[in-house]
């Protein structure tokens, strides 16, 4: 019987670790940035992410808006248009590629060299998180 009520007692303790630690982390985290930016420097480093962000999501959408929509090979391109016109066709698509693969290196550049901003990031989105489970 004591084995029970022990076992349910620590249980409980457990569940309650757990609601804490992303707080606890979330906190330790800001402390940590507090160390390396000052609170305005966060501000403009996440400005800039954020611009990243959007850059990059644009250049997705004009990826997808220039990608063929008949899904031809480019064998079946070069048969069906010449090789001269598919690479035409393909134009537009491969700047947008080009573009897309530019911005995509901003975002991982920008999250390789600012880490803890990043770690911070992601701990204010589990805190969001949290306010609605």
């Amino acid at each position: 019987m004591i084995d029970k009520n022990q076992d349910r007692q620590t249980k409980a303790l457990l569940a309650l670790i757990e609601m804490i630690q992303t707080p606890l982390t979330a906190f330790a985290r800001l402390q940590l940035a507090d160390e390396f930016y000052t609170k305005e420097e966060r501000a403009k480093l996440y400005a800039a992410y954020q611009t990243l962000l959007d850059a990059d999501a644009a250049a997705l959408n004009r990826l997808r808006e220039t990608t063929p929509r008949d899904d031809l090979s480019w064998d079946a391109q070069v048969e069906k248009y010449g090789e001269t016109a598919a690479k035409d066709r393909l134009a537009p698509q491969m700047a947008a590629l080009d573009a897309r693969r530019a911005t995509s290196q901003g975002v991982t550049e920008f999250q390789g060299k600012h880490r803890l901003l990043m770690r911070l990031l992601e701990s204010k989105a589990l805190l969001e998180i949290g306010k609605y489970e």
